[in-house]
């Protein structure tokens, strides 16, 4: 049996794995209720300790024993269910009829997910699911679920439906018209294709078109104000060919300490 691994989420603390068998469709994943005690996804995808998903998850997983199938699987959950929190939740409140202690919260917007974004059969997203939670809560968890299951959810608005700000889609709609907002923000909301710069950092192409934008070269100074893990301020520094000054701001202290480590790594300067 490995170590628990963590498959947190959302507002709470979500599911954790505990290297016992559940199935979610052709693939077998190990999962039980996180306590308390166990580090737990919070808002906007940090841990109660303040790391963010995209630092936490790889290390759980290269301490777990999973095959690489099932690892992408829980990186899909961990990382959709973050990103699409709000319309897993919409979904299941017409069901709730009472306050729900984090885990089956956690446990409800895994399932939703699967039922709404991924497209998993009913019985293994609804059934394996509940299956995961403690059986206080089972029923509650199985009930819902089913409901959901049989009835497409009714949307109070596209940001809701979307997961998105209210500010985010009401800006974008005035800057692009509803429909190719509306598209845009579909888009956002799937992964994109893996991709990497000349230097081989891996990196997605919108962060690099930003890079790209500033147009910054040798003797400019550059100023990054919100740089972490740091891509976006190493594509700057490598533009300035060791001339010039670059500088990165990361913010929270965990992404903070993950930017400087990325330039320290290249041998680049963080200030």
């Amino acid at each position: 049996m490995g170590p628990p691994l963590d498959l947190g989420c959302g507002a709470a603390p979500v599911l954790v794995f505990e290297f016992r068998p559940i199935a979610f469709g052709k693939l077998a994943v190990e999962v039980c209720v996180v306590g308390d005690d166990n580090i737990g996804i919070g808002d906007e995808g940090r841990d109660r300790d303040g790391a963010y998903a995209n630092l936490v998850l790889p290390r759980l997983l290269e301490r777990s024993d999973l095959t690489p199938a099932d690892r992408h699987f829980v990186t899909e959950l961990v990382y959709g269910t973050t990103r699409m929190r709000r319309a897993c939740d919409s979904a299941v409140e017409p069901y709730v009829l009472r306050p729900l202690d984090p885990p089956t919260r956690a446990a409800l917007r895994i399932g939703a997910y699967q039922l709404l974004v991924l497209g998993t059969p009913a019985h293994a997203a609804v059934g394996e699911t509940a299956g995961a939670v403690p059986p206080r809560t089972r029923g509650l968890v199985n009930a819902v679920l089913r409901r959901l299951a049989g009835t497409p959810p009714m949307w109070p608005d596209e940001a809701t439906r979307l997961s998105y700000p209210d500010w985010i889609v009401a800006r974008l709609e005035h800057d692009l018209g509803p429909d190719t907002a509306r598209a845009a923000l579909a888009t956002m909301n799937r992964p994109p294709p893996v991709t990497e710069r000349a230097d081989g950092y891996v990196q997605d192409l919108a962060s690099q078109w930003v890079a790209e934008a500033v147009e910054a070269g040798p003797g400019h100074r550059a100023l990054d104000t919100c740089a972490a893990p740091g891509g976006k301020a190493t594509a700057l520094a490598a533009a300035l060919a060791g001339t010039g000054s670059g500088s990165g701001q990361g913010g929270a202290a965990p992404r903070s300490e993950e930017h400087t480590s990325e330039l320290q790594s290249r041998g680049l300067i963080s200030y």
